[in-house]
């Protein structure tokens, strides 16, 4: 049977849509108990083993990265930074031991010791060793031979010589980081169009950091191991970057302009309301008496208000023993008792004065007296400004906003406004388990490629590009721009879609070298990361963004056509994956989804994602507000280049790497694809060049 394909498919949308949803809502309650479950279980579980092994601290981070890691695959981040100037280990030792090392806080301890103590695993479980007498900085801060394979190092064999130290474990019998220092032989030029000049030494530093030093310990931050001179207040949000993997949720307007206006009108009320009836802050009011019972009740609401109020902003400064906090709230209502005079013989005179015949006529008269002024002399004037206001906005187009008419002038659209946003995001919310559910599980044809089934190793090597200036990148638009004016409302390609074209080029001479064989697309995962975050002025789960999936085409010849399918396959990600950003933020920001679903279920779950986007992209974003970085040797920080490490079943990750106006391609692939993983990096600025000459 033929049916309108359309309609059908419609059809079978919404329907698809609702079972979702459906499926969705019935699982959240058992979500929540496992969560519960889940969660208590495994502090409970760590809770016991530190009692029962107290010469060990266990790592509490529960987040994909720890999930994921193994002894074969661990997740050690590395960081290469070019610096100008003479090499001196000892002097790079003895500022480390100074400035991290041996730094204390206002109570005396030292602030980072978990750099002092070995990591190892027991009962599945990361802990660190908590033991620093045979710490030994000569062990981490490493003067590497200037000789590589009996030759000289210089940019040449640069990448190789770097590749073959990652490629090594680092000892486990020591704190998880090193720090190579590699001196480079004078005439050594640098890749790059901004090429270091011969005659200035410079030097390298190669950083190798296990994730969990990181995490485990919130005020240490990369800038502090890399000793970047931090006097910079120039931050940057995700907020402001314009990058495909951030932001995907539009910002409500109407409704926080609504909230914000609800709060400072209950503020004003509420400051108003202890004004007339607190004794305490209202000079006109008896301070030690409290006329009736209206009175009564005004003045006990403003004293839980304040007991509540005080003991939320003093809970988390209290001891963690419950009946000391117990404690703290009895202070505080006694507190609030004794400056109010709340006592037995107050609460009887209010009642008494109250009920007083006097004082019951008195407010009858009163009240009749305020009723009749109101209907009789106010009701006139208040329909004089109402219609004054509408002339006004007739004529001057201004809101008159202390009448009803004003209000409504200036609230109304807000309002409206408000509802279609909320109305958007019930949408949001009432699709989200299908479209996450289709780009997560749904396979798509012809997306199997090489990097699928490579037998991964663990061991890691890297590769990067030349570097090239941002304004090749806009040259390259302002080409595009003419070429591409005889399509109707057509916009040149911006830089992400240019470097996105020029990684699925190169993704392509990988799968050739591959097994050969070229898939019609290839599923990436990225994410984009503030400069900001390397340089300690944001901490990680403010300076990375979440997850999104990206259906990279790869088959495509027409280099025209590769840049429109780029651009497609970026407006549906703006469209169908705003969900799916959100839900690996808050995993991001609160590991939600690790605390709340069993571990064989969470790490089936993870080898099953890893191995469908086998390939991550980590875009790291430019603060272009801050000049030349310096570190605190007062050395110039001339280049630097971030690797993420792939780990379960992902093989290849790649950075596309921006600073100091100049971006490159930089990736880190498992050692069982080397040395095909050059051509990821090898044709980036030809690859470049045949996009200009479109």
């Amino acid at each position: 049977m033929v049916v309108g394909g359309g309609l059908y498919e419609s059809v079978k949308s919404a329907v698809k849509t609702l079972l979702f949803f459906v499926l969705f809502c019935t699982l959240l309650p058992a979500f929540v108990i496992s969560y519960a479950t889940v969660s208590t279980t495994r502090k409970l579980w760590i809770a016991f083993l530190a009692n029962r092994y107290p010469y060990l601290k266990f790592a509490r981070t529960n987040n994909i990265r720890s999930l994921v890691d193994t002894s074969r695959n661990p997740g050690v981040f590395h960081v290469l930074l070019q610096i100008e100037g003479i090499c001196d280990v000892h002097a790079i030792r003895a500022k480390f031991n100074d400035h991290v090392l041996n730094r204390r806080d206002h109570y005396g301890r030292p602030c980072f010791s978990r750099l002092k103590f070995p990591l190892i695993s027991c009962w599945g479980q990361y802990a660190f060793v908590k033991k620093t007498k045979d710490f030994n900085i000569d062990n981490h801060i490493i003067h590497a031979p200037p000789l590589h394979r009996g030759r000289p190092l210089t940019e040449t064999n640069l990448q190789d010589y770097v590749s073959d130290i990652i490629s090594k474990y680092m000892p486990p019998e020591i704190p998880p980081w090193q720090i190579f220092c590699i001196p480079m032989a004078y005439g050594g030029t640098a890749s790059g169009s901004a090429e270091c000049d011969a005659s200035a030494p410079y030097y390298y530093m190669l950083y190798r950091i296990h994730h969990l030093l990181l995490e485990e310990q919130q005020n240490l931050r990369i800038s502090d191991l890399l000793l970047v001179d931090r006097k910079i207040e120039n931050e940057k949000r995700i907020s402001d970057c314009d990058s495909i993997f951030a932001n995907l949720l539009e910002r409500p307007v109407y409704l926080p302009r609504i909230w914000n206006d609800i709060g400072a009108t209950i503020s004003n009320k509420w400051n108003e309301f202890i004004y007339q009836h607190d004794p305490l802050e209202s000079p006109d009011i008896e301070k030690k008496h409290i006329a009736g019972i209206q009175q009564l009740i005004s003045v006990v609401l403003i004293g839980v208000v304040t007991v509540v109020s005080d003991f939320s902003k003093g809970f988390s400064k209290v001891s963690g023993n419950p009946l000391m906090k117990i404690d703290y709230l009895k202070s505080l209502i006694d507190r609030e008792i004794q400056r109010r005079n709340l006592n037995l013989r107050t609460i009887w005179n209010a009642i008494m004065m109250s009920i007083d015949p006097i004082n019951v006529v008195k407010e009858l008269i009163f009240m009749f007296w305020k009723v009749g002024a109101t209907i009789t002399l106010m009701l006139p004037w208040y329909v004089f400004q109402e219609m004054e206001a509408i002339r006004i906005y007739i004529l001057m187009k201004k809101i008159k906003r202390n009448t009803v008419i004003g209000f409504a002038l200036e609230y109304l659209p807000i309002c409206f406004g408000a509802f279609l946003e909320y109305w958007k995001g019930v949408q949001l919310f009432y699709s989200a388990p299908k479209l996450v559910f289709e780009e997560l599980f749904e396979n798509k044809p012809n997306t199997e490629h090489y990097l699928q089934n490579v037998s991964l190793c663990g061991r890691k090597v890297v590769s990067w590009s030349e570097k090239v200036r941002s304004t090749e990148l806009q040259a390259n638009r302002s080409e595009k721009t003419g070429s591409m004016r005889s399509a109707p409302r057509s916009k040149p390609p911006n830089d992400i879609e240019v470097l996105l074209a020029v990684m699925s080029k190169s993704l392509k001479s990988l799968c050739l070298e591959g097994d050969g064989k070229i898939p019609s697309s290839i599923q990436i995962s990225g994410r984009c990361m503030l400069e900001d975050y390397l340089f300690g002025l944001t901490n990680y789960q403010t300076g990375n963004s979440g997850f999104v999936s990206l259906n990279l085409p790869i088959a495509v010849t027409n280099n025209q056509h590769l840049l429109q399918s780029i651009r497609s396959s970026i407006a549906q990600i703006r469209r169908q994956q705003v969900m799916l950003n959100f839900l690996t933020i808050a995993q991001l920001k609160h590991d939600f989804l690790t605390d709340g679903l069993p571990l064989v279920v969470m790490k089936l779950l993870m080898n099953y994602l890893s191995r469908r986007f086998a390939v991550t992209v980590t875009e790291v974003i430019e603060n272009r507000n801050i000049g030349q970085y310096r570190n605190l040797l007062g050395h110039a920080i001339k280049d630097i280049i971030y690797f993420r490490p792939p780990q379960s079943n992902t093989s290849v990750s790649i950075t596309v790497q921006k600073f100091n106006d100049e971006i490159r391609f930089a990736c880190m692939t498992d050692s069982q694809i080397n040395p095909k993983h050059l051509a990821l990096t090898a044709g980036f600025r030809k690859h470049l060049q045949d996009f200009q000459q479109l």
